[in-house]
């Protein structure tokens, strides 16, 4: 599930993602990501930018915190 909104140059994504029952990543019915993720393009030359994201993902099952960051050309 995912809620994706645009609030100036960033595009922000916010998302929750669960299982229903015992399986890879927990081991009963829970959710087992929620985060959000930021998005821009940084100019670099009237030409040329570059896309760059980052993302904070929480596991509460096994309370785990991911942060993520990338770019791409």
């Amino acid at each position: 599930m995912a809620y994706p909104f645009k609030t100036g140059k960033y595009d922000i994504n916010l998302f929750a993602g669960g299982t229903l029952n015992e399986g890879y990543y927990a081991s009963e019915a829970a959710f087992v990501n929620v985060g959000t993720k930021i998005s821009r393009s940084i100019e670099v030359t009237e030409k040329f930018s570059i896309p760059v994201n980052g993302s904070l993902i929480f596991h509460p099952k096994n309370r785990n915190v991911f942060f993520v960051v990338g770019f791409s050309f």
